[in-house]
């Protein structure tokens, strides 16, 4: 199933972004290529004697305890002058002292990370395990540009083997994690990070949400180690270089409240623009392309986003749609896209269009006053305030977004017992659909006049209007996310004047003699006076349309959330009337 099929309504979703997984690896690997960011050396010291038990230490405390003559400002670990003191029978009599200093201080292992993508790295993400589709969980691969190792293992009666490791420049070493993507607080792993760091995972600033930055705090946010890819610490066991040396690394960073290791640049940026749809809370989960695994880049990893603090349903399931199709050109693809949920964008446009309505809604109003026989007829007019369309579920017609209609009171007025009567009314009904890439706006407007005079004898009566405007707003978008509107309207005059029982008759508009007579040939006047003040209802339900498109257009334009992560492409609506919008990473997000 394809994105024309999103429908966010049913899944109960405000907005969705669903990015694949080809996009999440190109943009992390060029964000994390650009990162040249260097941790500090983390060291480590046993705190008992069987050499089972570690803490964390900082090289000035350790230089503190390994003073020696040789090394009066203490040993570093990494000091190239260990590098030949690779066991106690060494004849490097600085090396060794440096490293029985060590030893002597309970050393136990250091390690020395710096962030960059290193030759023949695997893809950074795999979102979806086709051995366990049930899982939301994804695999993530953590290595960096270069890493190194220097470890003490203790032996017996003294004897200790002092090892330094760098990572292979062609063979990465691979530390996969099994990320949790819920970060709701049933999620015991997340519950237990820092404040400020859980904060800072469900990142709801609308500038850096989706960003390449937040994406890689939110994917490492919780990892569960998940065992080594590659086998490469020939001379340190994989237990050890993969438990014990990334999961004190995870606590050290976990402790300082530096999440991952792309901490240094946790997006801190203020979006620049207002979005007409602003998150209140954030979840996740990916939805694969299909069953089979054959285009597993496809599969994407979705934003589930909430507004106006609206809860999350009960249960956060999948999607039942792929985003992207696999048969466009990789070249012409998106990266991803994001859809509005039908409500959501049907409350915007009834918020923009409800206070235009008054212009339209006419309220006529017709009085008489007897002279004799002499009848005087007056017309005067206002407009009804505080009117707002009406949403329509899908139903019959799914396209029908909004609905309005408008009849004012029936004016009615008689002297002379009756014999000389008037009643005048007008409507409006306005209808709102969402189709392909357009917005089509219908608005009816009609005005009635019945003068009867003499009982009956002479009736005056007919639509003095029936004007039917039919608006199609034509959606484009900016690179910035800012929607563009242009319309075309056609009018269409619907009265007639050959056959009564059809409907907006107006051939019996024109005074007869005799009700010209009794209101003193003033009856004309009338008319002609009525029909030029409500037949300005055409040019009122011209400027109805032409004043939609103004505000479609103007300050209050539709703008999508994440215009400083994505540049946007090609919006249209769903099959359920969900606005949709490509999205693609910018280069510098």
């Amino acid at each position: 199933m394809s994105a024309s099929n999103s429908n966010l309504t049913q899944m109960g979703y405000d907005l969705v972004v669903g990015i694949t997984q080809d996009a999440i690896n190109a943009s992390l690997k060029r964000f994390i290529d650009h990162t040249a960011f260097q941790f500090q050396p983390v060291y480590y010291q046993y705190i008992d004697d069987s050499a089972t038990e570690v803490k964390a230490i900082s090289l000035e405390d350790l230089k503190a305890q390994t003073v020696t003559e040789n090394w009066p400002e203490g040993v570093d670990p990494f000091s190239s002058l260990l590098a030949d003191g690779t066991n106690n029978k060494s004849d490097q009599s600085v090396a060794k002292e440096g490293i029985q200093a060590l030893y002597d201080a309970y050393f136990a292992f250091a390690y020395l990370a710096v962030v960059g993508i290193p030759r023949n790295a695997p893809d950074i993400v795999t979102l979806y395990d086709y051995h366990n589709p049930n899982a939301q969980s994804v695999r993530y691969n953590m290595y960096f540009e270069t890493f190194t190792v220097v470890d003490l293992i203790l032996g017996t009666h003294g004897a200790w083997t002092y090892t330094r490791i760098d990572q292979p420049k062609d063979a990465p070493w691979v530390y996969q994690w099994k990320v949790d993507l819920h970060i709701s607080s049933s999620n015991e792993d997340f519950n237990q990070l820092p404040k400020a760091t859980q904060d800072a995972i469900r990142n709801l600033n609308t500038g850096t949400a989706f960003s390449i930055q937040q994406l890689a705090l939110d994917l490492t946010n919780a990892p569960q180690y998940d065992g080594a890819v590659s086998d490469e610490g020939a001379y340190i066991p994989n237990e050890r270089l993969y438990t014990q040396y990334l999961n004190q690394f995870w606590d050290y960073l976990k402790d300082t409240e530096a999440v991952v290791f792309l901490n240094a640049v946790q997006p801190t940026s203020v979006t620049s623009s207002t979005p007409s749809i602003v998150p209140t809370d954030m979840n996740f989960v990916v939805t694969p392309y299909d069953k089979t695994g054959d285009h597993a880049g496809l599969d994407t990893l979705n934003y589930l986003m909430m507004t106006n603090n609206r809860a999350f349903p009960s249960s956060i399931t999948p999607l039942g749609w792929s985003w992207v199709d696999a048969s466009v050109p990789a070249t012409n693809r998106p990266d991803g896209v994001m859809s509005i949920n039908r409500k959501d964008f049907s409350t915007y446009l009834n918020d923009l269009f409800s206070p235009l309505l008054e212009q339209i809604c006419l309220n006529p109003a017709i009085d008489l006053k007897g002279d004799g026989i002499k009848v005087k007829v007056s017309y005067s007019q206002s407009f009804n305030k505080d009117n707002r369309y009406t949403y329509q579920n899908e139903g019959s017609d799914p396209t029908h977004a909004l609905t309005f209609y408008y009849k004012s009171p029936v004016s009615k007025d008689d002297i002379l017992l009756g014999s000389w009567s008037t009643k005048i009314w007008a409507s409006v009904n306005s209808d709102v659909y969402l189709e392909g890439n357009t917005i089509r706006c219908v608005t009816l407007g009609l005005a009635y006049m019945d003068f009867e005079v003499s009982y009956g004898i002479s009736k005056t009566k007919g639509y003095l209007v029936a004007q039917e405007n039919t608006t199609v707003f034509t959606l484009s978008t900016t690179t910035k996310g800012v929607l563009q509107v242009t319309a075309k309207t056609d009018s269409e005059d619907l009265t007639q004047s050959k056959d009564k029982n059809k409907p907006y008759y107006d051939g019996d508009l024109d005074p007869s003699i005799w009700a010209q007579f009794v209101t003193g040939g003033g009856m004309d006047n009338v008319i002609d006076k009525m029909n030029k003040q409500v037949s300005r209802l055409t040019s009122w339900m011209n400027d109805f349309d032409d004043d939609l498109l103004k505000a479609l257009n103007g300050v209050t334009a539709w703008t999508f959330p994440g215009v400083e992560t994505f540049s946007f492409s090609d919006c249209e609506f769903s099959n359920h009337q969900d606005l949709m919008v490509d999205v693609k990473y910018t280069t510098t997000n």
